[in-house]
């Protein structure tokens, strides 16, 4: 699971800008709006916010980001 989030958390960091409102509203919605600032922060806060998230909201994040 850990590679997945580190997947995860790098593709949020580098594509946040560029992700589709819609995307970046149901990953919000999901995963809390605490990411937003956990993606700002860089990977590492996003890696250690994700892992304190269910597994099923992380395979869910992957699963809408084509990961």
């Amino acid at each position: 699971m850990l590679a997945l989030i580190k997947k995860i958390a790098q593709y949020l960091v580098k594509n946040w800008d560029k992700l589709a409102e819609w995307i970046k509203k149901v990953i919000v919605s999901i995963a809390g709006s605490a990411i937003v600032d956990a993606i700002i922060r860089g990977v590492e806060a996003v890696i250690s916010y994700l892992s304190s998230l269910p597994s099923s909201v992380i395979e869910y994040i992957a699963k809408l980001l084509g990961l």
